[in-house]
């Protein structure tokens, strides 16, 4: 069976099936995001840079970028992109409803 990149299972680690099937958890439960973390989170989906979400949420820069190391941290996410990313694939489950 092919793997991720046209690796094999073996090589890569990842059984292309279970790449694609495998569904997608918030970490941990006991890592909820706070209705201001997800306001901020709301933004970056909607392409939002930190300066418009200050504006827009009334809030200051340093407090979008506190919010925002904050989020990173509970959801074990290195970056914002990765941060998006998997609040839409969560989105995209839970209507599906095939989150976990």
């Amino acid at each position: 069976m092919s793997g991720i990149g046209g690796m094999s299972g073996q090589a890569s680690g990842i059984e292309a099936d279970t790449a694609v099937s495998a569904p997608i958890a918030w970490p941990s439960e006991e890592q909820a995001l706070t209705p201001a973390e997800l306001k901020v989170v709301q933004g970056f989906v909607r392409g939002w840079s930190y300066k418009e979400i200050a504006a827009r949420r009334c809030i200051r820069g340093e407090t979008v970028k506190s919010h925002v190391k904050r989020t990173l941290g509970k959801a074990r996410c290195a970056n914002r992109m990765q941060l998006v990313l998997l609040v839409l694939c969560l989105s995209h489950e839970l209507r599906r409803g095939t989150a976990s």
